[in-house]
């Protein structure tokens, strides 16, 4: 009765009354092969394709079927940058093995393990993986076999690098560095008592709240620490910042706040960072509204707040746009009235600068929400004159004007 031979490893099953006296020959080569089988190998690749075989596509009876794919671990490497990424077939497809397999090629190169037209598994330049072969012949794939892992207890005592998502559903403590590429998901207590280090993002159902403890009684203590890197050359403009992002209805996340620190030189020893501030208004981006330079000055952008409103050709009804503006420079070409606004807020104050055209005698009359000392204007009627109106908002509707002070000295 002719030898068998099993499907993954083509160990020898002899038939009964077979191979009389040499039987020992032959399991000895069927023990080769269980010795690979808990035993590990490198692997040296010399181009882009490589084949890994797990079994003698015909095995040979009483003699040695001992295949380089037999081993379960395995460490690929070379001798010199092979030109590109590596894709390591494994073959048979029809195997169901498994390997723990470690990626030691130069040159941060790449291993795509497969076994036919299904899934494959990338192996990152200097990393382990464990995987296994589905054995499905022609659509065969390689899965990892850490997908999806479920443990009880993780600790890691050395940096943590995680690439995908992380959720976490109890407590996280780092006791070491630890770097995320991609979002760490937080429904439960995070403890950390060293650095965890986040280049996508941190989410939390529950919120996040960072705190941090020394010995100091006078010390100042930054619980949270943002830092931009660049792998480029760095110049005026670059920054970090924070995004402040609230869900307005079901899946629509607007980014309504943004907080940045942008840099303005990046000479060094003469670095200067502006404080930039944004809101969102009327659904359209948030656009900047504060910024503090690194003088110390604040100014503030499209504010109600410092800019000032410069109109060259005023007649007519006029509406000052209190919501955008703080100061107004009014150039008469005509008789002006101050139409009553809608846009003012309570505390607002600033200055009217009321100037005549080159022919002067232009009137101004105000509404009924400006209230002027002895309920009129007195205003300087000379040919580019100049006058300054102090006002001051008190209550809704109700804009107290100062007396004029006239005739100023053309500053144009």
């Amino acid at each position: 009765m002719a030898s068998s031979y099993t499907t993954n490893l083509g160990i020898e099953e002899m038939g009964s009354g077979d191979q009389a006296g040499t039987w020992g020959t032959t399991s000895n080569y069927n023990w080769d092969i269980i010795d690979r089988i808990a035993a590990y190998s490198p692997v040296t690749v010399s181009s882009t394709s490589h084949t890994l075989t797990v079994r003698e596509a015909s095995p040979g009876s009483g003699t040695s079927n001992v295949q380089a794919g037999m081993f379960r671990v395995l460490k690929f490497a070379d001798s010199g940058d092979i030109g590109g990424n590596c894709t390591v077939t494994i073959e048979p497809n029809t195997t169901t093995a498994w390997f723990i397999m470690e990626n030691a090629l130069s040159a941060s190169r790449t291993i795509d393990v497969s076994q036919g037209a299904g899934a494959n598994v990338t192996i990152q330049n200097g990393k382990n993986v464990a995987v296994y072969c589905d054995g499905a012949g022609a659509g065969a794939a390689v899965l990892d076999a850490l997908a999806d892992l479920q443990i009880a207890t993780l600790e890691c005592t050395g940096a943590a690098a995680i690439d995908g998502a992380a959720t976490l559903g109890s407590t996280l403590a780092v006791t070491s560095g630890a770097t995320l590429s991609s979002t760490l998901g937080v429904t439960a207590a995070t403890t950390l008592s060293s650095t965890l280090a986040v280049t996508s993002g941190i989410t939390g159902s529950a919120g996040a709240v960072l705190s941090k403890e020394d010995s100091g009684t006078t010390t100042v203590l930054n619980p949270l620490t943002l830092t931009r890197t660049s792998s480029g050359s760095p110049a005026a403009g670059i920054g970090v910042g924070m995004d402040f992002i609230t869900e307005t209805g079901a899946g629509n996340n607007e980014t309504g706040g943004v907080i940045q620190s942008l840099t303005t030189d990046v000479t060094s020893t003469a670095e200067d960072f502006d404080m930039v501030f944004k809101t969102m208004k009327g659904g359209a981006t948030a656009a900047e509204v504060m910024r503090i330079v690194s003088s110390g000055k604040v100014a503030f952008a499209n504010s109600a707040y410092a800019s000032v409103f410069v109109d060259a050709t005023t007649t007519g009804a006029t509406t000052l746009d209190f919501d955008t503006y703080q100061n107004f420079y009014l150039t008469a070409t005509g008789n002006v009235t101050l139409s009553n606004p809608t846009t003012e807020s309570i505390g607002q104050s600033g200055v009217i600068i009321f100037e005549q055209d080159g022919s002067g005698s232009r009137t101004l009359s105000i509404g009924t929400q400006f209230y002027a000392p002895g309920a009129s204007l007195t205003i300087s009627t000379a040919a580019s004159a100049i006058d300054v109106i102090p006002y001051f908002c008190w209550a809704a509707d109700k804009i107290a004007l100062g007396t004029p002070q006239l005739a100023l000295a053309n500053v144009t």
